[in-house]
């Protein structure tokens, strides 16, 4: 297996979990009436600048996309509009979210941050001579 494959692979591992990280602490910080939907997608894009050993701007855009989805679906799964709490509905009545443009703002600057740093790394490898390691990262 190729470093930058391996390298993509851990970054995209941290930033499943960093995912996790920011759903569920979103989820938390609703109990004390915080709204912090910025979170989600911005974990997931720090798991992933934490993880990775290279940058990529094809790992940033997943990134940018998953955390648009996962901001999405962290507003839906505790919003849920109560005519219809099906996902679906959520997508196609966006423009009535009872937080207006504050949602739409966290969750653009949440998607925006993971695209930044899912397409950096916070260690890159290299080598003595400064120039990108070809071997494979250590772990």
């Amino acid at each position: 297996m190729s470093a930058r494959v391996l390298s993509n692979l851990l970054g995209l591992f941290g930033a499943a979990v960093g995912g996790a990280v920011g759903f569920f602490l979103f989820g938390m910080l609703l109990t004390v009436n915080l709204y912090g939907l910025v979170l989600p997608g911005a974990l997931l894009g720090l798991g992933c600048h934490l993880a990775a050993g290279h940058r990529s701007v094809t790992r940033g855009i997943v990134c940018g996309l998953a955390a648009l989805i996962l901001s999405l679906v962290s507003e839906w799964y505790h919003f849920a509009f109560k005519a219809d709490p099906s996902f679906r509905y959520f997508l196609t009545h966006l423009d009535r979210l009872d937080r207006g443009w504050w949602a739409y703002t966290m969750i653009a600057v949440g998607s925006l941050v993971a695209l930044w740093w899912g397409s950096t790394a916070q260690f890159p490898r290299t080598t003595a001579a400064g120039r990108p390691s070809t071997t494979a990262p250590r772990l």
